[in-house]
């Protein structure tokens, strides 16, 4: 049994140094302990299937430079400190060459002290590369990563989501269908994996004429199943679904595929909308998709394949006591836990935590720690009310600034990958500040706005059906709510969508929102107090220093938010 040198540093794997014997029973029992415990204890759990080693093609390296020296890697576990990769037993052999090439790039491209962020694919045409970083594309920098990708065969590298060079069009093969990968595309970890998830897929919608392929990505399933039914492929991401009718319409031997732009956790198919289908495939994101589960358990669908790798607990409702006829398959991607289980109340212990300073200037320009201020000190009162420490990141636009743990760089892409890693290392809940200048178009972060759509975007990935609260603190951040709320969230504004919030001057130590935040925790014992202690703090404030129009805080409280913790 191979170990790799970094085991029991990195981050990466968990249990190398396991027998496989017992490694394949610790997998197969997470998801047998999963459904016994929500009354499933009958089902049938087939063994376990495995993949080869240096077979994942995807994967999201870190890489810093300090003291000259570059640092590229996964985390190290439960820390924000890079394992320098020079050996991995995971990732295939094209992508590992990468680290070592990338040392070279990120040599050029990083200043002492910068970090940046990979996401890497290995595809059927090449590597793809996108890169988040705090800086801009640039023609020097374009040039640099051009001269570099051609020289170790990448096919195309972006930056901040713009393209910095292609040369060739990444590709993969899903059944009959050549499909083209829009930039930063999710595909199944491994081939091996895919293959084996299309194989009972398959069978689990065997004879249906027409099906309904939700959470389709870019096909992954589409096209194996157009080549014996009709497909409707629904997606959120329209460049992913452009892909699929681009190569629908250049695959011969398929049945017709449609395609639907649609958020499926604001707006499952239900009622009406699923009659036409005798079957529905779902592979939803790791946070699972509670609503859809829910509008398919109320339905008169017969078949459903499920592929995930979590699951929400509305999951069990779908499997009819009696109902002989309906199929349900459960294919997990990863063996973990099916069910995503409730908080306990009072207890944060398994919540993570998003706290972002999104700017260092007060409302005039001048330099200010104002957003700072109210990032760190908000940090302290999640510990108090019992959130744990490493499950709680903060960001900021000078992390320099600050000792040890320092704040990462505030940027989009990174708390977007930092709020995905807190999802796969806790499992009860989310929960993100946002405190920084504020338009109607959003929220600034460093040099760039943070739309509604995209923080939307961003829950929905990594928050998913979880029990989710949401603070932005700026001007105008009513903005957020509507496309934000939702029945599993708990949302507050520093002002309504058509006014400012203030407090954000040079001498000022937190905003006036901030402020009442902090002051009403310590004496609150739950979200909906917070809420209304923050607000009538703010409008006594405001009234005190002879400030209007009033900013009026804003909250939208879920359904299911009486359930969160409390403290």
């Amino acid at each position: 049994m191979k170990i790799c040198r970094h085991f029991g540093v990195c981050g990466g794997c968990s249990f190398q140094d396991m027998p496989d014997d017992a490694y394949r029973a610790l997998k197969r029992s997470f998801v047998v302990d999963a459904l016994a415990q929500n009354g499933l204890e009958s089902v049938e759990v087939d063994s376990v299937l495995e993949v080869p080693p240096y077979t994942r093609r995807r994967a999201v390296f870190k890489a810093a430079k300090r003291a000259g020296v570059v640092q590229i890697g996964f985390h190290a576990a439960q820390s924000h400190a890079i394992a320098d990769m020079h050996e991995c037993l995971v990732i295939t052999p094209r992508l590992f060459a990468l680290v070592g090439a990338m040392r070279e790039l990120f040599a050029a491209l990083l200043n002492d002290g910068e970090d940046i962020e990979v996401h890497a694919t290995d595809s059927d045409t090449g590597a793809e590369i996108a890169m988040r970083w705090s800086r801009k594309l640039t023609p020097a920098i374009s040039a640099e990563i051009a001269r570099w990708a051609q020289k170790n065969k990448v096919a195309r590298v972006t930056l901040n989501g713009n393209i910095a060079t292609e040369f060739a069009t990444p590709t993969v093969q899903f059944g009959k269908a050549r499909v083209t990968l829009p930039p930063e595309s999710f595909l199944q970890p491994t081939h091996e994996g895919e293959a084996a998830l299309r194989e009972k897929i398959l069978a689990g919608v065997k004879n249906a004429k027409n099906i309904a392929d939700l959470f389709a990505g870019c096909g992954t399933f589409t096209f194996s199943l157009a080549e014996k039914a009709k497909v409707h492929a629904v997606e959120l991401d329209k460049p992913a679904l452009a892909a699929i009718a681009a190569a629908a319409r250049a695959t011969q031997g398929l049945k017709p595929i449609t395609t639907e732009a649609r958020d499926l956790f604001k707006a499952p198919l239900s009622g009406d909308e699923l009659k036409p289908f005798d079957a529905v495939v779902m592979d939803p994101p790791r946070a699972g998709a509670q609503a859809q589960a829910t509008a398919l358990a109320a339905s008169s669908i017969r078949r459903i394949a499920y592929a995930s790798c979590r699951t929400g607990g509305r999951f069990r409702q779908m499997m009819r006591p009696g109902d002989r006829m309906r199929i349900v398959i459960v294919l997990l991607a990863l063996a973990l836990a099916l069910f995503a289980r409730p908080a306990a109340a009072g207890n944060f212990s398994d919540w993570g935590a998003i706290v972002v300073a999104g700017d260092h200037r007060a409302h005039d320009g001048g330099d200010s720690e104002v957003f700072d201020d109210g990032r760190h000190d908000i940090g302290e009162a999640l510990q108090r009310i019992g959130f744990k420490h490493d499950n709680i990141v903060e960001f900021s636009t000078e992390p320099e600034k600050y000792n040890a743990p320092a704040p990462l760089h505030s940027d989009p892409g990174s708390i977007a990958s930092s709020l995905w890693d807190l999802s796969n290392r806790t499992a009860a809940g989310c929960l993100v500040y946002l405190t920084s200048h504020g338009s109607t178009d959003g929220v600034v972060i460093g040099d760039d706005m943070l739309s509604p759509r995209d923080l939307s975007r961003m829950l929905n990935n990594s928050c998913g059906a979880r029990p989710t609260v949401v603070v932005v603190s700026a001007c105008f951040s009513g903005v957020f709510i509507p496309e934000i709320a939702g029945p599993n969230r708990f949302v507050l504004t520093a002002a309504r969508a058509d006014r400012t919030s203030f407090g954000c001057g040079q001498a000022d130590r937190y905003t006036f929102f901030d402020e009442c935040f902090l002051s009403s925790i310590a004496a609150a014992h739950d979200f909906r107090d917070l809420a209304i202690d923050s607000r009538r703090c703010v409008a006594a404030r405001e009234k005190k220093e002879n400030v209007s129009p009033p900013s009026d805080p804003q909250a939208a409280i879920g359904d299911n938010a009486a359930s969160f913790p409390q403290w």
